[in-house]
């Protein structure tokens, strides 16, 4: 399994698809609810790389729709002063649908990770803020004891 950067991201989204785990991330986690419902175990595919496809594709996505939110709101916000931009999504009207949709991109991707904080435990958004982990022992701090 390739490990993809930026650039072969940028290829897949052109749509030449470069990255050829994403295929089979897709297919894995489309499986996983039906498995559950029949009780059969699903194997996780491996990986070489800390995220797989998908999740890349997810990281990514998040600061390209923050951008994309900010300039349809300014576009809803001064449609009089700042018409070239609402111009760029289409109009006004066009604008406020982009805003629409990426909203529920934010909502997609915020509610399932909240849920995984609550199953996971605190620990895992004290990790998030603080940057590690208290379940697992620091190197720095194991090797002087």
């Amino acid at each position: 399994m390739a490990w993809c950067t930026l650039q072969d991201w940028s290829w897949e989204v052109a749509g030449a698809p470069y990255c050829p785990d994403g295929p089979i991330c897709f297919r894995y986690y489309l499986g996983v609810p039906f498995a559950k419902l029949i009780r059969r175990k699903r194997h996780h595919p491996r990986f070489n790389t800390k995220y797989n496809a998908l999740q890349r594709a997810a990281y990514f996505s998040v600061p390209v729709a923050g951008f994309l939110s900010v300039t349809t709101g300014w576009a809803i916000h001064k449609p009089m002063q700042l018409h070239w931009l609402a111009a760029l999504f289409g109009g006004y009207n066009a604008a406020r649908v982009w805003h629409f949709w990426l909203m529920w991109l934010y909502i997609l991707f915020v509610v399932p990770h909240v849920i995984l904080v609550f199953a996971d435990g605190w620990d895992t958004l004290r990790s998030m803020i603080v940057g590690w982990s208290t379940r697992v022992k620091r190197p720095e701090f194991t090797t002087h004891e």
